[in-house]
């Protein structure tokens, strides 16, 4: 037992031995380098961080070493005979938050006011007249905007402004003035004073009568909790009939407008039932309209203008968000304003602004009645079942015509032999 013990701790302290003894090896082959000298390889020592090496060791003399030079730096014990090259100075958006000393390089980050973009510092989003910051830019994102709801406004062009309530104008007992928008805040007022009198009772009225009137309404309120005169009726009379009236007002505007709405609607799908056409290749049916819209993109203004429309471009993009839905909604208002709107008329004014992948698509489209004329082209034999009027080319009906209304156009011919021979 005792011999057992005595090998545990002779194992535990060669154990401790190897550990201690691996940084110090490791720190010494990080402080040194070999060079071959006379054929004898020897070790230098590394010149310190902020120096590098002018002059490697000889047998009898140690590493000479330089300080680094303006502009470099050496942050690491090294045996290289340059100092490494500090970073440039940092941009208009940056500020240097370590210096270019011989021991450390220079370090840039991003000012408030900037975040960064493929290694470089850009200044952030400026949200615009109407819009206020949503989210706040940092210095590794950018400012998110959003347009000011109701009730809020935003009249600074800033990328930390947010949007601001409109100013209260009946809670601080005033007027308004101007009612606000996205852009503008409330204008308030002094409250009108309007008198329910005539000009000319005004000045007739005399003292006296205040008088009364004013010891009359003291009595009134000595019987009753509630002194009503009837100046104040008279403006409660008024306050009511004022909101009837902006009552049937707005409700008369939004019946129209909701008449309005359901008529272009109507319209629109009116205008797209007659703009689908048969795919040749799939044979499935295919609206033009919505094709175009898919593919055009932000050139559907210049293919709106090449067709010659050029009316609510602005209206058309405040009540459409989407590309997709501004080129559809363009197309459609198109089709309502041309009366020989058709898929030619589409197909030219595609190729002439250079867009050949719609007018391809376009092109692969095609009518019922195009198909069927086409097909009658291809097969002579597919005629209509049987003629149900005949005409000379001078106007007057043919009574051979009219006793073979009934038989097949086929049959013609022999028709034609017969009418040959009366005459």
């Amino acid at each position: 037992m005792a011999s057992a013990c005595n090998y545990r701790w002779i194992f535990l302290v060669m154990l401790f031995l190897v550990v201690s003894n691996k940084p110090q090896r490791s720190f010494a082959q990080s402080e040194t380098y070999s060079i071959n000298v006379e054929g004898k390889e020897i070790n230098c020592k590394k010149c310190p961080p902020g120096h590098r090496v002018a002059k490697d060791c000889g047998l009898d003399s140690d590493t000479d070493c330089t300080s680094c030079e303006d502009g470099t730096y050496m942050d690491f014990p090294t045996d290289l005979r340059k100092c490494l090259t500090c970073r440039k100075p940092c941009g208009l958006h940056e500020k240097e938050t370590a210096p270019c000393i011989p021991t450390v390089n220079r370090e840039c980050m991003c000012k408030d006011n900037a975040y960064q973009l493929d290694e470089e510092c850009v200044p952030h989003r400026q949200c615009p007249l109407g819009q206020g910051v949503y989210k706040a830019g940092t210095n590794m994102s950018n400012v998110l905007c959003r347009r000011c709801i109701r009730g809020y406004f935003s009249d600074v062009i800033s990328s930390t402004a947010t949007c601001k309530r409109h100013t209260n104008c009946i809670g601080n007992h005033l007027s308004i003035r101007e009612f606000g928008n996205g852009t503008a805040d409330n204008v308030c007022g002094p409250k009108p004073v309007k008198s329910l009198l005539q000009p000319g009772q005004e000045h007739s009225t005399d003292s006296t009568d205040r008088n009364s009137n004013a010891s009359g309404c003291l009595q009134e309120c000595a019987h009753s909790s509630v002194c009503v005169n009837t100046q104040t009726m008279s403006i409660i009379a008024v306050v009511l009939a004022l909101l009837l009236t902006l009552c049937v007002t707005g409700w008369s505007m939004y019946i129209r407008k909701r008449k309005k709405l359901k008529k272009h609607v109507a319209d629109l799908t009116q205008v797209d039932k007659h703009w689908k056409f048969m795919n040749r290749e799939t044979g499935t049916k295919r609206n033009a309209l919505h094709v175009v819209a898919g593919m055009i993109g932000k050139d559907w203004t210049k293919l709106l203008g090449e067709l010659g429309y050029t009316k609510d471009w602005r209206t058309i993009r405040d009540e459409n968000k989407h590309v997709y839905d501004q080129a559809l909604e363009g197309l459609r208002m198109w089709t309502q304003w041309e009366e020989k709107s058709s898929l030619v008329l589409l197909k030219q004014a595609a190729k002439s602004i250079d867009r050949n992948d719609i007018y391809e698509a376009l092109d692969s489209l095609t009518d019922e009645t195009t198909k069927m004329a086409d097909k009658e082209k291809k097969d002579p034999t597919t005629v209509l079942p049987c003629i149900r009027e005949r005409k000379l080319s001078f106007g007057v009906t043919s009574k051979i015509g009219h006793q073979h209304l009934k038989k097949p156009l086929l049959q013609s011919n022999p028709i034609a032999g017969e009418i040959n021979e009366d005459r």
